[in-house]
C-alpha cells in the first residue's frame, strides 16, 4: 500500500475514494477514475469494472457489528473504509484501515483520521470488501 493524497476537496465530488484506492493498489491517482464524477450510481460499475481490472471483484460493503472485518478478504491486508468527514459536516470520507478498524493511510493532507481505531471509536460505517479473483493458476495440482 503507497499512501496517495487527495487532490480535490469538495463536499459531494471530493477524490478521497480515488485517492483510497490508488493507495491500495499502489497507483497513481492519475491511473484511477475520479469515481464521484459519475452520476448517480453510475460511479459504482466503474469502480466494479476497474476494481475488475486490477484482479478483484468487489463484494458488498462490510458492515460493523455484523461482520468482522479480519474475517472478509482484503488487498493486502488493507481496507477501503467510510468514515464521517472532519471537513464537510453531513458528508462522508473514505481511509485505508488495517483487520483491526485503525486507520493506515487518510489521504486529506491534514490525516485527520490517522491513527484513529474507528471500529472502537464507532465512526466506522462500513468498509469495502474487495476479493482477489481465483483464475486457477493460484490452485495446487
Amino acid at each position: 500500500m503507497t499512501p496517495v493524497f487527495q487532490e480535490i476537496y469538495h463536499r459531494e465530488r471530493g477524490d478521497c475514494l480515488r485517492a483510497t484506492i490508488a493507495s491500495l493498489f499502489d497507483l497513481e491517482s492519475i491511473q484511477v477514475p475520479h469515481f464521484m464524477l459519475f452520476q448517480g450510481n453510475q460511479w459504482r460499475s466503474v469502480f466494479n469494472a476497474f476494481v475488475y481490472g486490477m484482479g478483484y471483484k468487489w463484494i458488498g460493503p462490510g458492515v460493523p457489528h455484523k461482520d468482522v472485518i479480519s474475517e472478509t478478504p482484503s488487498v493486502n491486508g488493507f481496507y477501503e473504509a467510510c468514515v464521517p468527514s472532519k471537513n464537510f459536516e453531513g458528508a462522508w470520507h473514505s481511509v485505508i484501515i488495517n483487520s483491526e478498524g485503525v486507520v493506515v493511510h487518510d489521504p486529506d493532507h491534514i490525516r485527520k483520521w490517522k491513527g484513529v481505531n474507528v471500529l472502537s471509536s464507532r465512526d466506522l460505517r462500513h468498509w469495502t470488501i474487495i476479493e482477489k479473483i481465483q483464475d486457477g493458476s493460484d490452485k495446487k495440482e
